[in-house]
């Protein structure tokens, strides 16, 4: 075997091996499972790097070269840039493993089932960055695992994909994501508790398909997830508004409510009274025109006047997306019902209240 061991391991337990030559013979004929797989640790623990450019995979149809290898403890796969998926057992049962490194690939968009699986030391990963795909029973059985990240690509998870996690307390989802199987996370004891405390609880009770063993499918994990999900998306708005609204009063002249009213005015300008107005086409001036429906952001004298702008317009119109870029950030609903409540004392923690 052509493995070189770097100097400046670890420990004296832990050696850094680097295949940086014929990594896919070494990978196809065996020899590099057959040291990885010895159970004694005549090596010790090994952090194994692969240094292959044009390598595009790490398994093969029945070749799992990396599976059931105890010895293994870390994996760096950032300098195969060309590899093209992760296949079925790639590192299936290795039970000392406690992470792999992808770095930038951008061709990895697939995670074949079973991937992980029984990998009973990993904690968490950093999925790569252009992934689309996690399989059924990617991370099953992964019972040390506690965090998931979705990154922005992400659109499915599979079936099973995180049976038996029952450490697994943080998945955090993604807007990407469209596809969601059911059971995702049967026998994820901490997140099925953690969901239960929310007030969703799951009753429902199913069997293991490899082992029969009844399990908690975690039926109202899924709803648990995208509610936390859709509030974290709110929160970063609302924390802004406020931010915003701290400065408008601060900044402010006169007294402690002349302050507050013009803050106020900043953020909810649906309070503001009428004011003149500019025709987005002609230019001219009115107290009240006619907002485009779509963006409220172009106003116009008449529907002539929309028709002439139609086709600049909707080079820039932004379909109703507000741009939180503008001073005047619209999230008046949240912030008017929190002003009605409790005035300004504690408006933070009632608009966080509402999402």
């Amino acid at each position: 075997m052509s493995a070189k061991r770097e100097n400046g391991s670890a420990s004296p337990s832990v050696q850094k091996w680097v295949i940086d030559s014929d990594v896919e013979k070494e990978l196809r004929s065996g020899a590099l499972k057959d040291s990885l797989a010895d159970e004694t640790l005549s090596y010790g623990f090994i952090e194994l790097s692969l240094r292959c450019y044009n390598l595009t995979a790490i398994g093969w149809d029945g070749i799992e070269p990396l599976s059931w290898c105890p010895s293994l403890l870390r994996v760096d796969l950032s300098g195969c840039p060309k590899l093209e998926s992760i296949p079925r057992l790639t590192f299936g049962s290795c039970h000392h493993l406690v992470t792999v490194v992808f770095g930038e690939h951008r061709n990895i968009t697939n995670i074949e089932g079973a991937a992980f699986m029984d990998c009973s030391a990993l904690t968490s990963i950093n999925l790569p960055s252009k992934l689309k795909i996690i399989e059924y029973m990617t991370f099953g059985v992964c019972t040390s695992f506690e965090r998931i990240v979705c990154n922005k690509n992400l659109n499915t998870i599979f079936k099973g994909a995180f049976s038996g996690c029952s450490k697994l307390e943080d998945v955090q989802l993604a807007s990407s994501l469209t596809s969601l199987g059911f059971p995702s996370f049967g026998g994820c004891d901490r997140l099925i508790e953690l969901a239960a405390t929310a007030g969703f609880p799951s009753n429902e009770v199913g069997a293991r398909d490899d082992t029969g063993e009844k399990i908690n499918l975690g039926a109202r994990v899924v709803p648990y997830l995208i509610g936390r999900f859709e509030r974290s998306e709110k929160k970063d708005i609302v924390l802004v508004a406020h931010m915003r609204f701290k400065n408008a009063v601060h900044e402010g002249e006169g007294d402690e409510k002349e302050k507050v009213a013009a803050a106020k005015q900043l953020i909810h300008p649906t309070t503001q009274k009428k004011r003149i107005q500019n025709c987005s086409q002609c230019g001219k001036s009115k107290m009240k025109l006619l907002s485009y429906s779509k963006c409220k952001s172009a106003h116009y004298c008449n529907e002539k006047c929309q028709r002439k702008a139609f086709k600049e317009h909707k080079k820039v119109c932004n379909q109703g997306k507000t741009d939180y870029s503008e001073n005047k950030i619209l999230v008046g609903d949240l912030l008017s019902v929190a002003m009605r409540e409790r005035d300004v004392e504690g408006v933070l923690g009632t608009m966080l209240s509402y999402v």
